[in-house]
């Protein structure tokens, strides 16, 4: 075996140009036999208008019958195109017949295309529209036993999105890249891109979107009773007076928190005239900065009746 083995490897370059010589003459000789031949060649869509966008998966390429010699194609000589022209096109859904005609012959390789394959295809065109969408935080992961997440927010705090209006109606809300959070017993800081899961959804918001994830002690329920409600105009009485005011307070939390540390008001400014009452839901406030953690997690009850009593 060692003379084969010398044969492939003493000059073994000037062998293989000899091979793809032999090769390339080969298909210099076979290819100028002429006879119909089918090539897949690539479709290209032009003038979409630029209001338009096509929506739908159609074909990239298509198939070509041809009659005439196809070496300079394969030789690596510009390949034929089939062409679409869009332009003028309204929206909906389109039949666009493909024919012999939307195809681009390079000048000199005596092709005829006799027929494409598929003779068409449906083009659904849609008109782009703009959206504005709250931007959610994703976290992933638990944090360190004891503490808990108490807020999340992001900087800027809406996107504004751009696509086609049937991509863009479910969205109500755009997430970020997720942040791992496990573990952790501190607040988390980070800069973050915008997670479009549609391609065809693009964003104004080209930098990263700064995100804030508060994490502290985890916490437990505190309750203060009998907060008053006022009305912020005069006539009107208020059912029940007062209201129950439910606050998350960290497990070490020591404070006293009293009625006074709270405004509860509503507001008969939207109540029809015609009508006797209403039902509203009364705005609670703290009077001052309740502390590290603590936040208002509900009002019992949510909803008061309010009454025109016709006095001043």
């Amino acid at each position: 075996m060692t003379w084969l083995r010398s044969f492939v490897t003493i000059n073994w370059q000037l062998k293989a140009t000899a091979v793809t010589l032999a090769f390339v003459l080969w298909l210099a000789v076979h290819g100028d036999q002429s006879g119909e031949k089918t090539i897949a060649v690539p479709l290209e869509i032009r003038n979409t208008p630029r209001h338009l966008v096509i929506t739908n998966d159609h074909p990239t390429s298509v198939d070509l019958t041809i009659r005439g010699t196809v070496t300079t194609v394969w030789l690596g000589a510009a390949v034929p195109t089939c062409v679409v022209d869009l332009q003028g096109t309204e929206e909906g859904e389109r039949i666009i017949p493909l024919t012999p005609n939307d195809v681009r012959i390079p000048r000199g390789t005596g092709l005829e295309v006799l027929a494409v394959h598929p003779p068409r295809i449906r083009l659904v065109l849609e008109r782009t529209t703009t959206k504005t969408v709250a931007v959610r935080v994703a976290v992933e992961g638990k944090v360190a036993e004891g503490y808990e997440i108490y807020s999340t927010s992001a900087n800027p705090q809406s996107a504004i999105l751009t696509g086609p209006h049937s991509h863009l109606l479910p969205i109500s809300q755009v997430s970020t890249e997720t942040i791992p959070v496990q573990g952790q017993r501190e607040s988390v800081r980070a800069s973050v891109h915008l997670n479009i899961q549609d391609t065809m959804v693009q964003t104004s918001q080209v930098r990263p979107v700064e995100v804030n994830i508060e994490i502290g002690e985890a916490r437990k329920l505190h309750t203060v009773t009998r907060v008053p409600v006022v009305s912020a105009e005069p006539g009107v009485t208020v059912d029940p007076a007062r209201v129950a005011v439910q606050l998350l307070v960290p497990q070490s939390f020591k404070g006293s928190l009293s009625p006074s540390d709270f405004n509860a008001t509503v507001s008969a400014s939207e109540l029809d005239a015609s009508a006797p009452e209403s039902r509203v839901r009364p705005e609670v406030h703290p009077v001052s900065a309740l502390g590290p953690g603590v936040a208002i997690r509900e009002v019992i009850p949510p909803l008061v009746t309010i009454r025109r009593t016709g006095k001043k």
